[in-house]
């Protein structure tokens, strides 16, 4: 109890926890298990476990002249695009993602770990007026990434907002026309959750002894009523294909979000 006075108390609690992982030997004669090439999904000796690796696009060029060289590819609902690629070369530098005929040659790179390294909480208590008992919680994970894989679906239908201006942004335009190809829908996936906030009042013991009962409390508590997170799909703690369906591999796809909750609650105790 940090603050405490005749009228009022005020606790606080807080927790977290971290989560750090390293394979150091995946045996076999082998440094990598590729669980789905597909999402990107590997584990690699010396690296997490459960991590993404995707060609990583840095730089979209867009230009409407005629290219003498380079890649272009049809934009939905616009002309078509030249396009000048620079993706990451694994080494700390750039390199094009294309060659001169439009095969791809940019390599996988570590993008993120599918798991947070950190989860926690902070909760405080307010007693007040000898009967009002007001609380407030707010949780968190951070340091992973999860594929919104509901953006990327929308550009095989080229119903972004991208797909039909790509000036504005080229990058995130070439990650939903080119499908599962780079990691530009593999998203930071850290979020702070304004979990609960309810106020509660316990009923007098005068008028609580004339009922019969020993205790008696009246409730009103709100939960789920705020995200924060540059996650840009739906949520970022839901997951789809997890577990048995999809082993390691963190997918956000048209899944239901915690909904927000208004709730009542009346404790009676004889």
């Amino acid at each position: 109890t940090p603050v405490q006075t005749d009228n009022w108390n005020l606790d606080l609690s807080a927790s977290l926890a971290t989560n750090n992982s390293e394979i150091v030997d995946l045996g076999e004669d082998r440094d990598v298990i590729v669980e789905s090439s597909a999402f990107g999904m590997e584990h690699r000796e010396g690296e997490p476990i459960a991590g993404w690796y995707k060609p990583e696009l840095i730089d979209v060029q867009v230009s409407q002249e005629e290219p003498n060289e380079g890649f272009s590819w049809p934009v939905s609902g616009a002309d078509a695009f030249l396009h000048d690629f620079v993706c990451a070369d694994g080494d700390g530098g750039t390199m094009s993602c294309f060659d001169n005929e439009g095969s791809f040659m940019a390599p996988d790179v570590f993008i993120g770990e599918a798991y947070p390294r950190f989860e926690g909480s902070f909760s405080a208590t307010l007693n007040f007026l000898d009967n009002f008992r007001f609380y407030t919680m707010i949780d968190y994970q951070a340091g992973h990434h999860k594929w919104d894989y509901t953006n990327q679906v929308r550009g095989l239908f080229n119903v972004t907002r991208e797909q039909h201006f790509p000036e504005e942004n080229p990058v995130r335009a070439a990650g939903s026309e080119f499908f599962r190809t780079f990691d530009v829908h593999i998203d930071d996936a850290s979020f702070a959750r304004l979990r609960e906030i309810s106020l509660a009042y316990d009923i007098p013991h005068g008028f609580v002894d004339g009922m019969g009962m020993n205790r008696a409390s009246v409730s009103v508590a709100a939960r789920n009523l705020y995200t924060w997170t540059s996650f840009d799909g739906m949520d970022p703690e839901t997951n789809f294909l997890g577990g048995g369906r999809g082993g390691h591999t963190q997918i956000a796809q048209n899944e239901i979000p915690p909904l927000t909750q208004v709730v009542v609650t009346v404790n009676l105790r004889f």
